[in-house]
């Protein structure tokens, strides 16, 4: 059911044909849009609304959320995930990859995201 959001759903139109899953929500008076999407070996999720909770105009889950999921994992992916990117520890967390975006929340720009491995325990970082 999820991967048909991104297929033909309200995600379909920034997110194409890419082998994905997500879910698509728009509050009530487009105060808080999002899209949460998987696309192995990431999940992300993308929120945008305003601090003042005032009403955005015309912004949907599948608008503005999905397309900045879209250009944050064609980032991630191109970078790839490497198992030997680091060592870990006996008995922590997976290697996983992460993003950390940067507080200007009120436009996006690729540039504003970096990629950081982390390691158990989460290590988040800012620019």
């Amino acid at each position: 059911m999820l991967r048909l959001v991104v297929e033909r759903g309200t995600g379909r139109e920034d997110i194409g044909a890419a082998l994905a899953t997500g879910k698509t929500g728009t509050s009530q008076n487009h105060r808080d849009a999002w899209f949460v999407g998987f696309t192995e070996p990431l999940i992300v999720g993308v929120w945008v609304g305003n601090d003042d909770e005032k009403p955005m105009n015309d912004v949907t889950g599948g608008k503005l959320p999905a397309r900045i999921w879209k250009n944050f994992m064609t980032a991630a992916l191109a970078e790839g995930t490497s198992e030997e990117s680091g060592a870990q520890a006996a008995g922590s967390a997976p290697a996983c990859n992460f993003r950390a975006c940067a507080g200007a929340h009120r436009s996006f720009r690729p540039d504003d995201c970096r990629f950081q491995p982390y390691y158990w325990p989460r290590r988040l970082c800012e620019r």
